[in-house]
């Protein structure tokens, strides 16, 4: 009887040492002695069966698999079931009913890939396409910011052949493109962000009475530092028009900066003649 004993529990340890290397997660507190509850172990490997599952619903739920749609297809899906394509990629928005259904204040979006749209803010047949060829990169990086608001509150689905997917659900030449254009966008943001860093935006207040007036502080732009800056004129490479930035004094002589009418030069906070000036 000890022999049968000692056997079994070798071979109950031999398969919790499996099923820990195989997940380690769940397991890592299910290691017994040989004279442990053989329901303790039931149990853990239970919970690891059970978690397994979980993982493989949550990998088929990602953009590596999914049902390759053509656009006859999608429109097919107006009503309930409610799919929405972005970027060539096809989301179940049926719980959004009362945004995207017929009475739906985004109906327009259903059954089609419009991403344009998503930005132009055409809402006109014409305007409700895909393609997003000749958008700036700031624009492409604002459409990500929505196929992610899909990835994030609705199911995936899988992908819409035509102008990002091929009929073998690979990218596209226009999807590459886009892809480019939306790192280009990141891009600009991180250098924007730095630089409001270095350069922080001015306060500024308007009233009727009083007129506009601009001021820098140690937060002003909501950016917190050690200093307060003047406030200047910032004509920024590229930029049509220029910004408030307020400015540290060893950087008052950069060509990029211009000073305020009526407003002296070291000063923290100056009134405006004109709402625009």
């Amino acid at each position: 009887m000890a022999y049968k004993l000692v056997v079994f529990s070798f071979a109950v340890l031999v398969v919790a040492v499996l099923i820990s290397w195989y997940n380690p997660t769940e397991l890592k507190y299910a290691f017994f002695s040989p004279l442990s509850s053989v329901f303790s172990f039931m149990s853990a490997v239970r919970s690891a069966s059970q978690v397994n599952k979980g993982n493989t619903h949550s990998e088929t739920n990602t953009k590596k698999g999914g049902k390759l749609f053509t656009v006859e297809e999608l429109a097919l899906s107006k009503t309930n079931p409610i799919f929405l394509g972005i970027l060539g990629e096809v989301f179940d928005v049926t719980k959004g009913e009362r945004h995207y259904g017929p009475d739906g204040g985004y109906h327009f979006f259903a059954g089609r890939d419009a991403t344009r749209a998503f930005i132009s803010g055409d809402f006109t047949e014409e305007g409700l396409i895909d393609d997003i060829e000749g958008l700036k990169p700031s624009e492409a990086l604002e459409i990500q910011t929505w196929v992610e608001f899909y990835e994030k509150e609705y199911v995936y689905l899988g992908k819409l052949v035509g102008t990002y997917y091929d009929a073998s659900g690979k990218p596209t030449e226009k999807l590459k493109a886009a892809r480019h254009l939306i790192a280009e966008g990141k891009k600009e943001k991180a250098a924007n962000e730095a630089d409001k860093r270095r350069f922080p935006p001015c306060n500024s207040e308007w009233s009727q009475k009083k007129g506009t007036r601009i001021w820098c502080s140690n937060r002003s732009g909501g950016i917190a530092r050690d200093w307060e800056g003047f406030p200047r004129k910032y004509f920024q490479p590229g930029a049509k028009s220029f910004r408030c930035a307020c400015v540290q004094e060893k950087d008052l002589d950069n060509p990029h900066f211009k000073e305020y009418d009526n407003c002296s030069p070291r000063a923290t906070s100056c009134k405006l003649l004109t709402k625009n000036e």
